[in-house]
């Protein structure tokens, strides 16, 4: 169950089966110039801060 979710942590949830966009440009050179993958991270930046933030919203609430 362990190796489970350090697999899952290390790979993200498609668990290595597929690299990451990310990774697949950064190894053909582009990642720094794909234009359609920044635009994708900005949209996407506000739903990863609404994730985080009611992460720490639970976990804070945890505590006694």
């Amino acid at each position: 169950m362990v190796a489970d979710t350090v697999m899952t942590f290390e790979f993200g949830l498609n668990r290595g089966r597929w690299p990451s966009p990310a990774v697949v440009l950064r190894l053909r050179g582009r990642l720094y110039t794909a234009r359609r993958f920044h635009r994708l991270m900005v949209w996407m930046a506000p739903a990863v801060v609404a994730i985080s933030g009611g992460w720490i919203t639970a976990e804070t609430g945890r505590r006694p």
